[in-house]
C-alpha cells in the first residue's frame, strides 16, 4: 500500500526529495547562521506582507480544510487529522527535549541585526523542529495523495514549501527547523497511509449524517 502511494505521487515526492537535499547539502556547506543570513537577507514590501499571510497554511488553515474536510469524506478527514495530529505529537515532544533558540535569540546574542517584518511577533524558544513546517507538509501532501490532478499535486507541494521558506523568511527559525519539520510531515503521512488509502469505508460526510438522521426523525414521527 506504501510501495502505490509513494508511486501514485512521485510528482510531488521526488520534487521534494531533491529540493530537501539541496537545502541539506547548503546546510552542510555554509551552516545555519550563514544559511539563515543567506536565505533571509532579500527583503521588499512585497515579501513581507506575502510571507506574513502564506505562513498560515501551517498555521490556521490546514485546521479549516480539515474541517471543510468533514463537509466532503469522513475518512479523508480523518486521514488528514490524525497525520496532522502524529507529526504535531512527535514535533511538540522533539521541541521539549531540544529546547532550540530561535533565530532572533541567536542573532541577538551574536550582535547581528537580522531584517524584521512589521506586525510578527518572534518567538524565542522551543525553534526545533519547525511546527509550521510539519503542519503544512502534512496538510498538503495529503491534500496532494487524495486528488488525481498532477498539477494541484504541484501546487500543493509548491504551497508546502512557501510555507516553509515563510518561517526562515520571518525569522521565526532556522534552516534546520524547516527540514526536519517537513520530513516529520511527510513521514507521519506516510505512516497513517495504509488506515485510509484507497479504502472504501468512510465515503460519507456531515451532510449526508444529518440528512439521514433526519428522515429517520420523519420516519419515526410518521408511524
Amino acid at each position: 500500500m506504501i510501495k502505490k502511494l509513494i508511486k501514485d505521487n512521485l510528482i510531488f515526492i521526488l520534487p521534494f526529495v531533491f529540493i530537501w537535499l539541496v537545502f541539506f547539502c547548503l546546510l552542510l556547506y555554509y551552516g545555519k547562521i550563514n544559511c539563515h543570513l543567506l536565505l533571509n537577507t532579500f527583503h521588499t514590501t512585497f515579501g513581507d506582507y506575502f510571507f506574513k499571510n502564506i505562513t498560515e497554511v501551517g498555521g490556521s488553515i490546514p485546521f479549516i480544510i480539515l474541517g471543510l474536510l468533514f463537509l466532503y469524506n469522513y475518512r479523508i478527514a480523518l486521514f488528514l487529522g490524525l497525520s496532522q495530529g502524529l507529526s504535531s505529537l512527535i514535533t511538540h515532544i522533539i521541541k521539549r527535549i531540544m529546547q532550540m533558540p530561535r533565530p532572533s535569540v541567536v542573532f541577538q546574542e551574536l550582535g547581528i541585526n537580522i531584517p524584521i517584518v512589521d506586525g510578527v511577533d518572534l518567538h524565542h524558544t522551543l525553534s526545533f523542529p519547525s511546527g509550521h513546517t510539519t503542519t503544512a507538509f502534512a496538510t498538503f501532501f495529503v491534500l496532494a495523495i487524495i486528488v488525481k490532478n498532477k498539477y494541484l499535486k504541484i501546487l500543493f507541494l509548491i504551497i508546502a514549501l512557501l510555507g516553509g521558506y515563510s518561517r526562515i523568511y520571518l525569522s521565526q527559525h532556522f534552516i534546520t527547523d524547516v527540514l526536519a519539520g517537513s520530513l516529520i510531515g511527510m513521514l507521519s503521512v506516510i505512516i497513517i497511509s495504509p488506515i485510509f488509502y484507497e479504502k472504501k469505508w468512510g465515503n460519507s460526510n456531515i451532510i449526508e449524517t444529518i440528512k439521514r438522521l433526519s428522515y429517520g426523525k420523519k420516519a419515526i414521527k410518521n408511524k
